[in-house]
C-alpha cells in the first residue's frame, strides 16, 4: 500500500479549474520536435529498463488524446536532483561536474537499493505527472545534496525545491479536443495503482529538457549497494 502523500492533492487543487476549463499551456516555446541546445545537469533515475505497465497506462490516454506530447520509454526518467536546470549558459557550468560527480557519489554510497510505488496521475495546466511514493528516500537525498553544495560554497542551480517522487509523462501540444471525456479518463485514474519499480541505481547526465535519448550523455553511473 501507498502512504497517502497531500502534495499531490494540492498541485492538482491548485490547477483543477484551469484543466477543467482546458486553460492549458501549451509547449511550443520547448520546441519538442528540435533541439535548441539547452542542457542541464542532472541526477536521475532511468526508467527505460523496467516500470513495465508504463505504455500500457498511459495508452487510454494518448487513445483520446493523441496529438499531445507523450514521454517516449526510452526518455523515461525521474529527477532526483538538478545540479543545474536545464538552461542556455549551461556551458558556463561544465567546470563543476566533477564536483557534482563527487558529490553524488559520497551521498549515495549512504543509500541503499528501495522500491518506488507508481499510483494515480495529477494533470496540472502544464502537464501531466504519475504520483510516486517512495518513503522520503529522495527527499533524504536532495536533503544531503543541497548540504553538500552548501558546505562545498557551490551554487544550487534547482528551478525548484522537489519534495515528490513524480514522473511526467505528458505535455500539451494543443487544447483537450475532447475535454470532457478526457477529465473522465483524469478522474478515473487519479488513485489508480500503476506499477512497482525497484531502484538499484542512478545516473548523473548531460541532457536536454524531455531527456531525449538522442541528446542525453551519461557522465557517470552510481549502482546502490546490497547490504551483504
Amino acid at each position: 500500500m501507498t502512504r497517502p502523500k497531500p502534495i499531490y492533492d494540492e498541485i492538482r487543487t491548485s490547477h483543477l479549474k484551469k484543466v477543467q476549463s482546458n486553460d492549458i499551456e501549451l509547449c511550443h516555446d520547448f520546441e519538442i520536435e528540435k533541439d535548441n541546445g539547452n542542457r542541464g545537469y542532472v541526477l536521475q533515475i532511468s526508467l527505460e529498463n523496467g516500470f513495465y505497465e508504463y505504455e500500457e497506462f498511459i495508452s487510454q490516454f494518448i487513445l483520446l488524446e493523441p496529438d499531445q506530447y507523450y514521454v517516449k520509454r526510452k526518455d523515461l526518467h525521474l529527477t532526483v536532483f538538478e545540479f543545474c536546470s536545464v538552461r542556455a549558459d549551461y556551458s558556463n557550468y561544465a567546470n563543476l561536474i566533477d564536483a557534482y560527480r563527487s558529490i553524488a557519489g559520497n551521498i549515495l554510497l549512504n543509500f541503499r537499493p528501495f522500491c518506488i510505488s507508481f499510483c494515480g496521475t495529477v494533470f496540472t495546466s502544464g502537464s501531466g505527472i504519475i504520483s510516486g511514493y517512495d518513503d522520503d528516500i529522495l527527499l533524504e537525498i536532495r536533503r544531503s545534496l543541497r548540504k553538500d553544495l552548501q558546505l562545498s560554497g557551490l551554487p544550487n542551480l534547482e528551478r525548484y525545491e522537489s519534495k515528490t517522487a513524480h514522473v511526467s509523462f505528458m505535455a500539451y501540444r494543443q487544447k483537450f479536443a475532447d475535454d470532457s471525456r478526457f477529465l473522465d479518463i483524469i478522474e478515473k485514474n487519479r488513485k489508480t495503482f500503476i506499477g512497482n519499480f525497484l531502484v538499484e541505481k542512478m545516473e548523473l547526465v548531460e541532457h536536454d529538457w524531455y531527456n531525449r535519448h538522442e541528446t542525453k550523455r551519461v557522465i557517470e553511473e552510481y549502482k546502490l549497494e546490497k547490504i551483504s
